[in-house]
């Protein structure tokens, strides 16, 4: 952990950028429902 969070300090700056390039990496997840009739409760599909 860090002792303090600041844009001054370069192990944050660091860290957080290592965090966003692996944050890009993770594939997209897609929610939507599928309501297969009009009585029917709608279905959460995640894709």
């Amino acid at each position: 952990t860090f002792t303090s969070i600041s844009s001054r300090n370069t192990d944050f700056i660091k860290w957080a950028s290592h965090v966003i390039e692996r944050l890009l990496k993770l594939p997209a997840i897609v929610s939507f429902y599928i309501l297969p009739s009009s009585l029917d409760t709608p279905m959460r599909i995640d894709v």
